[in-house]
């Protein structure tokens, strides 16, 4: 198959998603040494079998393969993975934790929102709303321990966060996973104490079909 045309734009986007790689997954070297690449984009068309560039890069991470340690070994020193790769490891006010980086504030936000699009604290609010949800679908821990975990005021705060993001309760959303993947639900009766107000017409609606 004919490789996928893959733009500098394309590249663009990779470096965030990398870091969210490393971030979840420890780095695997064990003594390799990455061949130098010159141009990103069209080492990865010639290998992408059709592929977008991001879907490429998650593949050949999941396999730990070759190219994507070589790749990986360029995409590690841009500033956007730099910066992405900081705040996932830096919980805390950006003014406190920046200067550890060596900028400003200022001139971090700037930066920052040049390279991906956003400021920085819109896209940490984006980050841990997907990590807390994450964390609960794949239930790792209650919702009240992930919501305190990652620095939520209360269940409630995290439940109204996503109604915000998604358009739907959270409750909704475990409602068709636990469907979907055939839990019981004896989980799903926690999930409705703990958030009070959280159970709306929607959910209802999961519990009169599995009614009927």
């Amino acid at each position: 198959m004919q490789g996928f045309d893959v733009r500098a734009n394309d590249v663009h986007e990779l470096p965030a998603l990398l870091a969210f790689i490393d971030f979840g997954y420890a780095r695997r070297y064990n003594g390799f040494r990455p061949e130098p690449i010159g141009d990103v984009a069209a080492f990865i068309s010639e290998r992408s079998d059709g592929m977008c560039a991001k879907r490429w890069l998650l593949r050949e991470a999941f396999l730990d393969s070759d190219d994507y340690r070589c790749v990986a070994d360029v995409l590690r020193r841009s500033e956007t993975y730099g910066m992405v790769s900081f705040l996932l490891c830096h919980d805390g006010k950006l003014g406190a934790v920046v200067p550890k980086y060596g900028l400003s504030a200022a001139h971090f936000r700037r930066v920052f929102r040049s390279a991906l699009g956003m400021p920085p604290k819109t896209a940490l609010k984006a980050w841990r709303l997907a990590r807390a949800v994450l964390a609960i679908i794949e239930r790792r821990g209650a919702i009240t321990e992930v919501a305190m975990d990652l620095g939520y005021a209360s269940p409630s705060h995290l439940s109204s966060d996503f109604r915000a993001a998604m358009g739907l309760s959270l409750t909704r959303l475990l409602d068709l996973s636990d469907r979907q993947q055939g839990r019981s639900s004896e989980a799903k009766g926690n999930i409705h104490s703990v958030l009070p107000g959280d159970d709306d017409e929607s959910a209802g609606v999961g519990v009169a079909e599995r009614g009927g």
